[in-house]
């Protein structure tokens, strides 16, 4: 997990919430530590659908 995550990891610990999103480069869709990481694409093709948040 990337250094730059320090702040998600702390808000995470004080904050209980349903789920965590990372919306960054990656070239796919992946799960680590609780925390999704969503291509950048795919996380604006389904923002108004809101399937990410299902």
């Amino acid at each position: 997990m990337p250094q730059k995550l320090t702040g998600l990891k702390s808000f995470l610990k004080d904050h209980k919430v349903k789920k965590a999103l990372c919306v960054c480069r990656t070239p796919r869709l992946y799960e680590q530590n609780g925390i999704t990481f969503v291509p950048w694409q795919d996380y604006i093709e389904h923002l108004y659908e809101q399937s990410l948040f299902e």
